[in-house]
């Protein structure tokens, strides 16, 4: 389907494609260039806000279908809170023994350090909080988002941090589960990882509601040369990163992306996108 939608309104073929980032496509260029879909407007906005819902009402990707959720819980999956759902897959003897992302700092200038600081005691402060006035607070006791600290990785790339990231993910996982081989069942904390750089610290100094961090897909490789350009000679989009609010380090967003697809209905490309949700 998502082929067929590229072919028919003349979109480039770039990789990864889902239905939901094709009909995102269309959508944003049905605004752009209404003209070049004046007999189209009524699909394409139906198809992209219908293909939305549908999306935010799938649970995340685990070995259990919704039926088999629903059913062990006794209510709709789509219904429970974000804490609620956090509980489930913490006891559904997965992987996942604890939650939350890791978090890398990538700026180490002493002039932003009281930044950082703040950062981390929003996101822990803001979490806990949420959690408190949830109906699952026992999920505070497995909450963990690990802050990574260390001046090696001053302006470290993308490609240096996906490996790090992948290291600690096979050393964090139990039980002989294969972590890279098994691209759809590694779980939020396991696929994605938030990085701090130096623009993103200084947007969050004097804690500025305008803020954001970078999250990353931690299992994405970068294009070899070769391979980086489309037939156009434009670079292709491997949307593997974006920059959120800061605030989106939270619970619900890091239920959200259990869902792999839920990726490509928030992805915002950089450096000019920012994700707001």
């Amino acid at each position: 389907m998502a082929a067929i939608l590229a072919r028919q309104f003349g979109l480039k073929a770039q990789l990864p494609r889902s239905l939901m980032a094709i009909s995102k496509q269309l959508y944003s260029s049905f605004h752009r260039q209404p003209a070049r879909f004046k007999h189209y407007p009524g699909t394409i906005i139906s198809a992209y806000q219908s293909t939305r819902i549908s999306l935010s009402r799938r649970p995340f990707m685990a070995l259990a279908s919704s039926h088999e959720k629903s059913r062990s819980i006794g209510m709709e999956w789509y219904d429970l809170s974000d804490e609620r759902k956090i509980q489930w897959m913490l006891n559904s003897g997965s992987s996942e023994e604890k939650w939350g992302w890791v978090i890398y700092r990538c700026s180490y200038k002493p002039e932003l350090q009281s930044t950082w600081e703040s950062f981390k005691d929003l996101v822990e402060k803001r979490t806990r909080k949420k959690i408190a006035e949830s109906d699952a607070p026992d999920i505070a006791d497995k909450l963990d988002w690990v802050f990574v600290e260390d001046h090696e990785l001053e302006g470290a790339s993308l490609d240096e941090l996906k490996h790090r990231f992948r290291a600690w993910a096979r050393s964090e996982v139990q039980g002989g589960y294969d972590i890279d081989t098994t691209s759809h069942n590694r779980g939020s904390r396991h696929t994605y990882f938030i990085q701090v750089d130096e623009a993103a610290l200084l947007s969050l100094v004097g804690g500025s509601s305008n803020g954001y961090v970078n999250i990353v897909r931690g299992w994405v490789d970068s294009l070899p040369p070769e391979e980086a350009t489309d037939e156009f000679g434009d670079a292709i989009d491997i949307e593997d990163w974006m920059k959120i609010q800061a605030d989106m380090v939270a619970p619900y967003f890091y239920v959200n992306l259990e869902n792999e697809e839920a990726w490509y209905a928030h992805y915002s490309p950089p450096p000019d996108g920012l994700c707001i949700w």
